[in-house]
């Protein structure tokens, strides 16, 4: 907005002297004309007394006419002018200029003049010419382009006569060189503004073609929905090397968590990690924690020294006391290899810990177990652990070429904790990698740039050394991206004054969504925008009355106040993906961030077919994704078909080409099925043991859609935690399991439909087993002498398919509601007290079920139509 006109400052002072210049001569005037007055009257009596009167034939007293008379003849008004202006003080004509020559400095003095004003609120969009290093043509080798941060929207213009703002037709983009770029960002929005899909996945996108390094972190995975998840297949159909990390699940990758405790200073780090600190501020009960933290860090080195991994590490702080006291007479064994200087000090810090009580010293493994509980998780315990090159992640490798790490936390692990241990001990390793890799490149720093994108980041806890990791790893190519909601999440996890200081000292720009945000967070982002300057204008007509007749004034005022650039009453009227980009490198940028699906720009401001920047890039990608696959179905393909999990090159190359639709010949022998595969392969195995020897299932949830499995009385051998590990079981309760989404797919319908049948058959089964000795023809009470035998109250038929039972013990089995099976009759025709109970046909079980349902439904309704039947008799005879 540009500063309004100055108020002129000489219009009311040129007024007031023109004013004062008639005054003053309207004075000289006035006093001249009453000089000539006494000079006129002695001429009127002289004419009257010279005989000029008789002889004109007018009376002496009769002066204006004789003064007239006397202006028609010439002799006589040569004399009377003559005579008045020898009488006359012509001098008096002198003092007509005096005037002007006094004011004539306030004249010279009365032009306009323009007083020099200071706006309040200096505060203005930005605008094409103001951002100019943001723009295409200004892209340089030395600091090329390397972040994406939409289209301007350059501040509507109103069109003359129409009312109505000129829409943009070709807004440009912005895009922020590389040195800026790892000046860090904050991208703020609410639920819905646009965040994710607009800033989140254009960038992930444009880093594959620019031949950057991305770490993703994920903490909604399994879900589709979570906007990141299809970064998968666009990394892949570029060619870029794809990491897929998901540590809760049996097939991830592997990342070793523990491989860099080389010295008990690594082990303090890793100690901090599991059990982090509270920074700048004291912590309560430190004494005691720091004494925690030594410990882990003393067992880890130890571990560490002995080729242990945290498996081993866990089983440390697993042990007794008895136990630990041994472990520590052993760190300073003279077998044990290693510096005896460090062992010696390794060996005081556990006698030191142990000198505490023996109660202080269980106290402290307990909590050293709480923060190691998350590998309590076999699946995790082999995803931070080394494993084969095929199957382990090489973040130094990942650094050095252009690479996605996209480390996925199922949203259930997060609540209890487990997932941001794992993300800490993750941040720890990556931050290390990249140290490493800068040390080795020329100039200290990456060979590429890499970025870490942490959309929803309170949602992850409190990561360690946040603060000083942002605040320094810019200076080796390595930018952060925070994404949030509100600064309530950060106050929450971090505490609201180091929430403040990473959200302010160590980042360059904040891209807000305004869309969805309120409160508090609405009216900080409209003060940090900046105050503008409006002009307020107010007019006045005054009537004033003077010696000179009436005089009418009218009065202009002009003000100039500040007002915010951005009213919080705005906010509501952004579109979604339309942001404002907030940073002290320049003014502020309203921005529209249209995702890159989409071919033309989504904004009410912008004219309906201009063109999306970003979306050339997606439709270059396109081109290499298997004709008529969308992008997300591409990426659930690769997931399915086990491209980023523990698969050999040869496998992955085979798993790529079947989904492209070519045919595959191998090359080599067939190689060993993956992890994945041969735990899904026992999974099956031992659900056909459970269907041959019998367990209870029990269905649950809407349309017994949920099928589970009682664990105690499973007769089938094999561990279920492994299952459970594997996400092919899920684990209700202590004794309960649930099939899970994974597993129902590994096993099949067919499968399903017999454990279904199950459902049906077990109570049946049961029975069996333990009433045997009271069933005619069951192998319990033929093994039983005659005389020793009880009254049967059943009998086998049927080669042992069809169960005869009393009708009354059938309530043992079923003892809400007995199925309408078929009933044994006599020879007379008369009911036997036999019902017929197949044994091995759930089809038939589940049919006398419904015809047992049918009967109950019948009796229902006949008993509400004999009820409606006394109540309109009886409504009657109340009537009468």
């Amino acid at each position: 907005m540009t500063a309004p006109t100055p108020i002129p400052a000489g219009a009311t002072q040129a007024t007031t002297v023109m004013r004062a210049v008639g005054v003053a001569l309207i004075g000289v005037l006035v006093y001249g004309l009453m000089d000539a007055l006494p000079v006129v009257t002695d001429l009127g009596t002289r004419l009257g007394t010279s005989g000029y009167a008789a002889r004109v034939n007018l009376s002496p007293e009769n002066m204006i006419g004789l003064i007239s008379n006397c202006y028609e003849f010439t002799p006589c008004h040569v004399w009377f002018f003559k005579m008045f202006w020898l009488g006359f003080g012509w001098w008096h004509l002198l003092l007509l200029p005096l005037p002007l020559l006094l004011l004539l400095p306030l004249l010279l003095n009365s032009r306009e003049k323009e007083v020099p004003l200071k706006n309040p609120g200096s505060a203005q969009w930005a605008t094409e010419e103001t951002i100019q290093p943001y723009t295409v043509e200004a892209n340089k080798e030395s600091d090329p382009h390397s972040g994406y941060m939409g289209q301007l929207i350059t501040v509507p213009e109103v069109q003359p006569n129409k009312g109505k703002p000129k829409l943009i037709t070709a807004p440009p983009p912005l895009l922020l060189p590389r040195e800026p770029w790892c000046q860090n960002t904050i991208v703020q929005g609410g639920v819905g503004s646009g965040k994710t899909t607009g800033f989140f996945q254009a960038n992930g996108a444009l880093a594959a073609h620019l031949g950057q390094t991305l770490i993703l972190i994920d903490t909604k995975w399994p879900q589709s929905d979570s906007g990141l998840r299809e970064m998968l297949g666009y990394w892949k159909a570029m060619g870029r090397d794809v990491q897929l990390y998901t540590p809760f699940e049996a097939n991830s990758l592997r990342l070793p968590m523990d491989d860099s405790i080389g010295s008990f200073e690594e082990g303090l780090r890793f100690a901090d990690a599991v059990m982090p600190p509270p920074e700048f501020i004291e912590e309560r009960g430190a004494h005691f924690k720091q004494t925690q933290r030594r410990v882990l860090a003393a067992q880890a080195r130890v571990n560490a020294r002995r080729g242990g991994n945290l498996e081993s590490l866990l089983d440390i702080a697993l042990m007794t006391l008895e136990q630990h006291k041994e472990w520590v007479k052993g760190i300073t064994d003279p077998d044990e290899a290693g510096d005896p200087t460090e062992l010696d000090m390794l060996s005081r810090i556990m006698y030191g810990a142990l000198s505490r009580g023996d109660k202080d010293f269980m106290d402290s493994m307990a909590a050293i177990i709480s923060a190691l509980r998350v590998f309590f998780n076999p699946a995790v315990m082999r995803a931070t652990t080394a494993g084969s090159p095929d199957e382990t992640i090489v973040l130094e490798t990942a650094f050095r070429k252009p690479t996605l790490i996209y480390f996925a936390v199922n949203q259930e692990d997060m609540l209890d904790g487990s997932g941001t241990i794992l993300i800490r001990l993750f941040f720890r390793r990556m931050v290390q990698a990249v140290f490493r890799v800068a040390k080795s490149s020329p100039g200290g720093k990456l060979p590429h740039l890499a970025t870490c994108q942490m959309d929803e980041q309170p949602s992850y806890g409190r990561i360690n050394y946040l603060m000083r990791i942002s605040a320094t790893m810019r200076s080796y190519r390595f930018a952060i991206v925070f994404g949030i909601q509100n600064n309530a999440q950060g106050q929450l996890v971090y505490g609201r004054e180091y929430w403040e200081a990473i959200s302010e000292n160590v980042i360059a720009r904040r891209i807000v969504f305004p869309r969805g945000l309120s409160g508090k967070d609405a009216e900080d982002i409209s003060h940090r925008i900046g105050m503008t300057t409006a002009a307020r204008t107010s007019s006045g007509v005054s009537n004033s009355q003077s010696l000179l007749g009436g005089d009418q004034r009218t009065t202009t005022t002009s003000t100039l106040q500040s007002q915010p650039l951005l009213p919080v009453e705005e906010f509501p009227s952004f579109s979604i993906g339309e942001a404002v980009i907030i940073s002290p490198h320049h003014a502020p940028i309203r921005s529209a961030f249209t995702p890159i699906t989409f071919e033309h720009v989504l904004n009410p401001a912008v004219q309906k077919g201009a063109a999306n920047w970003i979306h050339g890039f997606y439709r270059e990608m396109m081109e290499r994704v298997p004709s008529g696959m969308a992008l997300s179905e591409y990426s659930n393909r690769l997931i399915e078909q086990g491209i980023f999990t523990r698969l050999t090159p040869l496998q992955q190359a085979r798993n790529m080409a079947e989904l492209n639709g070519f045919a595959v010949v191998p090359a080599e022998p067939p190689t060993v099925n993956s992890r994945a595969e041969q735990i899904a392969a026992r999974f099956t195995d031992w659900m056909q043991e459970v269907l041959e020897t019998g367990a209870e299932v029990l269905l649950s949830g809407m349309t017994d859609r949920h099928i589970d499995l009682t664990l105690t009385t499973l007769k089938a051998e094999g561990n279920t935690d492994s299952f459970v590990a594997a996400k092919l079981l899920d684990r209700i309760s202590a004794h309960t399991v649930r099939v899970s989404e994974r597993g129902r797919a590994v096993l099949g319908p067919a499968t399903l439909l017999r454990l279904r049948d199950m459902h049906l058959l077990y109570p049946i089964w049961t029975y069996l087993e333990k009433n045997g000795a009271l069933i005619e023809q069951h192998p319990l009470r033929e093994a039983l002498p005659e005389d020793q035998r009880a009254p049967a109250v059943g009998r086998l038929e049927q080669d042992g398919q069809l169960l005869k039972l009393v009708r009354s013990e059938a309530r043992t089995i079923y003892p809400t509601n007995v199925p309408a099976f078929t009933v044994t009759q006599d020879g007379n025709g008369t009911r036997s007290r036999w019902l017929n109970i197949p044994v091995n046909d759930a089809q038939a079980i589940r049919s006398a079920m419904l015809a047992q349902e049918e009967r109950e439904q019948m009796k229902g309704a006949e008993a509400e139509k004999k009820m409606a039947e006394k109540t309109r008799l009886f409504s009657r005879a109340e009537g009468q």
